[in-house]
C-alpha cells in the first residue's frame, strides 16, 4: 500500500511538472507540438530527478503542519504563563520512564543505557541566550547530557553548546511539539492563545489554501482548464491560472508531512 501511495504521489508530481512545461512551451512555440511534448518530457525527467533528491533530504525530518505550529506556540505560551512547565514534563516523561526524579527547576532521567540526562525547561518570552546556557552549565550537573527546552534560542547558542565537553541539546517550541508532545501523545492544555496579528491571519488563510484536502479539486480544475485552453484564442489567462494551481499542488505534494520515525532524544 505504501509503495502504491508513493508511486501515485510521484506520478502526480511528474504529471504536474509535465503540464506546466507543456503549456508554456506551447505558448511560446505554438507550431511545434511534437517537439514541445518531447521537450516537456525531458524537462519533467530533469526536474523529477532534482525534486526527488530534495524530497529525499526533506523526508529525513518530520514537518509540522501550520495548524500544529499554531498549537505549539499556544501550548508554549500556556505553560509559560501557568508556570508549571517542570511538573508538565515530569508527568509527560513518567508515562514511559520509571527512573525519573523531579527538582524545582529541572528533571533527572536515567535511560536504559544508564545515562543520566537533565531535562531543563527554560521558558521565557524572549529567546534564550548564551548567558542563559552558561548559568545552567555553572550548576555543574553530574549528568551525561543536558536537554534544554525553550521557546526559541539565539543562533549563537548552537555554537556555544559545541564548546562544552558535556553534550547539550536545545529544543525550541516546535521541536518540543514534534519530539515530545507528539511522540509521547501527551499535550499541554491550551489555556492561553496568542492574539492573531494580520500576519498570522494571512498564515491561517494560507494554511486553508494549502490543505491537502484541496489537492483533488486543484487537479480537476487543472485538467478542465487545460482542455478548455485548446478552444480559446487568448490562452494566457488560462495558463496563468493553471500555473498557479500547479504550484499550489506541487507545494502541497512536497510538504504533506509523511510520517517518519521520530528521533529518540533519550
Amino acid at each position: 500500500m505504501k509503495i502504491i501511495k508513493g508511486l501515485t504521489k510521484s506520478s502526480l508530481k511528474l504529471f504536474l511538472i509535465f503540464i506546466l512545461s507543456l503549456i508554456w512551451l506551447n505558448f511560446f512555440n505554438k507550431k511545434q507540438t511534437i517537439e514541445n511534448i518531447l521537450l516537456s518530457c525531458v524537462i519533467t525527467l530533469f526536474l523529477g530527478i532534482i525534486t526527488y533528491s530534495i524530497t529525499k533530504k526533506k523526508n529525513q525530518k518530520h514537518f509540522l503542519k501550520l495548524s500544529e505550529q499554531t498549537d505549539a506556540e499556544n501550548m508554549y505560551l500556556s505553560l509559560l504563563i501557568e508556570g508549571n512547565e517542570t511538573d508538565f514534563f515530569y508527568n509527560l516523561l513518567s508515562t514511559r520512564h520509571k527512573n525519573i526524579k523531579k527538582n524545582k527547576k529541572f528533571i533527572v532521567l536515567t535511560n536504559q543505557k544508564s545515562e543520566e540526562i537533565i531535562i531543563y525547561p527554560l521558558f521565557k518570552f524572549d529567546k534564550i541566550s548564551t548567558d542563559d546556557i552558561n548559568k545552567i552549565i555553572k550548576k555543574k550537573f553530574n549528568a551525561d547530557k543536558i536537554l534544554i527546552i525553550c521557546g526559541d534560542f539565539d543562533e549563537k547558542c548552537n555554537n556555544q553548546i559545541k564548546l562544552y565537553e558535556k553534550k547539550i541539546m536545545l529544543l525550541n517550541k516546535y521541536e518540543t511539539y514534534k519530539l515530545l508532545y507528539k511522540e509521547y501523545d501527551f499535550y499541554p492544555e491550551i489555556k492561553n492563545k496568542n492574539i492573531p496579528t494580520k500576519k498570522q491571519e494571512l498564515k491561517h488563510l494560507l494554511s486553508l489554501a494549502l490543505d491537502k484536502k484541496n489537492i483533488k479539486g486543484y487537479i480537476v480544475a487543472i485538467i478542465v482548464l487545460f482542455i478548455s485552453s485548446f478552444y480559446v484564442i487568448n490562452k494566457i489567462y488560462y495558463y496563468v491560472i493553471i500555473s498557479s494551481l500547479i504550484f499550489l499542488s506541487l507545494f502541497i505534494c512536497f510538504n504533506r508531512g509523511e510520517k517518519h520515525p521520530n528521533e529518540n532524544i533519550f
